[in-house]
């Protein structure tokens, strides 16, 4: 028996990871199915593990200790894997960096439930029951077997909870085990998991009763309450936002704080108990078997004497259980429920243990055999079942999604929505994750590299944005003559979105038409392409880095065109490669490009990154014809449109060529007129035309 038992401890860990990893291949990628708050965790592990505290955006739960935990995921699969930066190879692989974390999450899983097994063996290499009811707590609900396919917090909860399982068995099972060892783990261990998400503090209950000296109980207390500072130290002075919202959720009758301001609505709340009971069944069985054990134990002093602290846990395990019950009805997700339904397995354990000691009978060992083995067999056939139904909608989107990858790829436009709704590719999930964090062009040059193609849709009277969440240029895109897709289902604002562009092509006279290119008509899910029914054309594009010299000159970074004018080299500050342009008072003006072929109603987009300027700097980027004097053409704008992270700035021209230019050229330059050193980086250049109509006559 020993030797089974011993199979049975390094056993179950393994079948628990593969499991997991079964799961992972059924659900698919991340961005396809569950983004909402994947994408927003990733995005914030990324802030932790740079360091970067003040960047973290998302402070619901708070979160905080499962973002740094995320950032320590980042960091080693950065190791094995990454290429570039940190930050470059996790925002142009998120996929990669969402299931490296969650795969080391299960290794952590795994870990938790070897150390369960290995306790009870140690206590008692017999005890094969004890193992198994420990050991197979992810397998008693559903909902807790099925959450190892999310890399969300409430994963994280449920291993505290079985964390916390060990520790009790601990306290209970093992004589002389300290009532203050216990005290301390078990309260550093859930002022963690408060900090990790506030839906767990009800749990901070079960140790304290548990506990039979008062002092015992002050270091619980100290200890949740010096770890949950810790916790959330990181996000210390944003934790008014957690309070607010907070306080939307305990105001208001619908999730997140929306509904009416109501603190219940009764149908609902109803409605919603009725849920949960049918969700887990199993669960209230265990908790009601427990009812029947503590009033078996209790109406005897001698039962009350002997197991007087399973008593207490289970007191605190039924108490605790009902006030989840309560709060999840009132804010209702099934997988809300996992801290306590992780605690199924010591709840059996200590069932079946009180019992056999008081009657010692092989029935006993039977049924309880019996009931674990149903309560197994129940959950993977709910979760089969669950799958099932899901099968072919998972088909058709992973379909629609291969449709999209190959249709949109190339020169085109992809217009998106950040919402938590899952999109067609893994830009939704990050434009969703981008939107809790702060500082977000700090990050600009990674989306720039990664997702040039990428435009936002947030509001009716601003424009478009890029991924950085800086304006775009509305003109620019339009005029540019590629194709512009969007993905339209019936939970999100299409019809705000085509009424904007069809506005905004107006307002340009731009002629577009807008085409579904794939529809699933019985789930009303569309791909949407605006094309262009004019000349509208991308005539010229070019860039340069100041990477690239040939002969004194600098060249593009295609090689392709000479910059005009005298430059000085630098390595000191730069914003993308190796090199960039350094201005003072020795020289005032960058290199330029000379544009030949320009006709009067070209549409010009320049874009330049600059670093050192300050407050009331005098500086110009400049279109100018070779002799504005006589055309009049020539152009300026002295104002920064953005921050473009680590102290550069991103300077922005667009405008329309409002008469001929001589010998149908400009040259295009930035001047600084202010004393002091400033450093230009990614100088660009695009040129807009629409045919013959561009020289006609107004």
């Amino acid at each position: 028996m020993q030797r089974i038992n011993k199979i049975l401890v390094y056993g179950i860990p393994l079948l628990v990871v593969g499991w997991i990893l079964y799961i992972h291949h059924l659900s698919g990628p991340f961005s396809l199915s569950r983004i909402d708050p994947e994408y927003a965790y990733l995005k914030n592990g990324l802030n932790c593990a740079l360091g970067e505290f003040e960047r973290i955006g998302h402070h619901d739960h708070p979160g905080t200790p499962f973002q740094l935990l995320t950032g320590l995921f980042i960091w080693i699969v950065y190791a094995f894997t990454g290429q570039g930066t940190l930050t470059e190879d996790v925002i142009g692989h998120p996929e990669k960096y969402l299931t490296g974390a969650s795969l080391l999450l299960t290794f952590l899983t795994a870990l938790v439930i070897l150390w369960l097994g290995r306790i009870v063996y140690h206590a008692n290499k017999k005890d094969t029951a004890g193992i198994l009811l420990m050991q197979l707590s992810l397998f008693l609900n559903v909902v807790v077997l099925s959450l190892p396919s999310r890399y969300n917090p409430d994963r994280m909860l449920s291993v505290y909870s079985l964390i916390l399982a060990g520790l009790v068995f601990q306290y209970i099972c093992k004589p002389g085990y300290p009532g203050k060892k216990f005290a301390i783990f078990s309260g550093l261990l859930l002022g963690v998991a408060v900090a990790t998400k506030i839906t767990y503090l009800p749990l901070v209950l079960i140790p304290f009763l548990v506990l039979e000296k008062v002092r015992d109980r002050f270091y619980h207390v100290l200890g949740v309450l010096v770890a949950g500072f810790i916790g959330v130290l990181p996000i210390l002075d944003k934790l008014v936002f957690f309070r607010d919202f907070m306080f939307k959720i305990a105001t208001h009758d619908g999730l997140y704080g929306s509904g009416s301001g109501q603190v219940l609505n009764v149908d609902a709340f109803l409605l919603n108990l009725k849920l949960i009971f049918q969700a887990n069944t199993g669960f209230f069985m265990i908790l009601f078997a427990a009812v029947l054990v503590l009033v078996f134990v209790l109406t005897n002093a001698g039962r009350r004497k002997a197991h007087k602290k399973e008593s207490l846990f289970f007191i605190a395990f039924v108490l605790v259980s009902l006030i989840e019950y309560m709060l999840v009805a009132k804010h209702y997700k099934q997988y809300y429920m996992a801290p306590v339904l992780s605690l199924s397995g010591i709840a059996l354990y200590l069932t079946y243990s009180v019992l056999s000691k008081q009657a010692r009978s092989r029935y006993l060992t039977v049924a309880f055999g019996i009931g674990l083995f149903a309560l197994v067999f129940f959950s993977f056939k709910s979760y089969f079942n669950l799958h099932a139904q899901g099968v072919e909608r998972r088909s058709l989107y992973r379909q629609m999604h291969m449709f999209a990858r190959d249709q949109c790829a190339g020169d085109s436009y992809y217009l998106l929505e950040p919402t938590w709704r899952c999109g067609l590719f893994k830009e939704d999930g990050l434009a969703y994750g981008l939107s809790y964090t702060r500082y977000k062009n700090e990050y600009m040059r990674e989306y720039e590299q990664w997702y040039p193609d990428v435009i936002i849709f947030r509001h009716e009277d601003r424009p478009l944005l890029h991924f950085t969440h800086y304006p775009a240029n509305n003109q620019s895109i339009l005029k540019s003559g590629r194709n512009i897709y969007l993905y339209s289902t019936p939970q999100r604002r299409t019809g705000r979105i085509l009424q904007y562009i069809e506005r905004e092509a107006g307002k340009y006279n731009v002629d577009l038409r807008l085409d579904t290119v794939y529809r699933q008509e019985e789930r009303h899910k569309y791909i949407l392409r605006y094309r262009h029914a004019d000349e509208w054309n991308t005539l010229k594009q070019v860039s340069s880095g100041f990477e690239i010299t040939e002969e004194g000159s600098m060249l593009s970074d295609d090689g392709l065109m000479k910059l005009q004018g005298v430059y000085d080299r630098s390595r000191e500050n730069v914003y993308n490669g190796l090199h960039s342009v350094m201005l003072d008072s020795t020289c005032r003006r960058s290199p330029g490009y000379l544009i030949t072929d320009v006709l009067r109603g070209d549409y010009f987009e320049v874009t330049l990154k600059a670093f050192g300027l300050r407050e009331g700097s005098r500086f110009g980027l400049v279109i100018s014809s070779p002799e504005p004097q006589k055309d009049s053409v020539y152009i300026m704008t002295g104002q920064s449109l953005s921050r473009a992270g680590n102290g550069w700035e991103l300077i922005r021209l667009c405008t329309r060529i409002s008469s001929q230019p001589v010998d149908s050229t400009v040259v295009i330059f930035f001047n600084h007129h202010d004393k002091g050193t400033v450093f230009l980086d990614d100088f660009s250049v695009s040129q807009y035309r629409e045919g013959p109509a561009a020289v006609r006559e107004d």
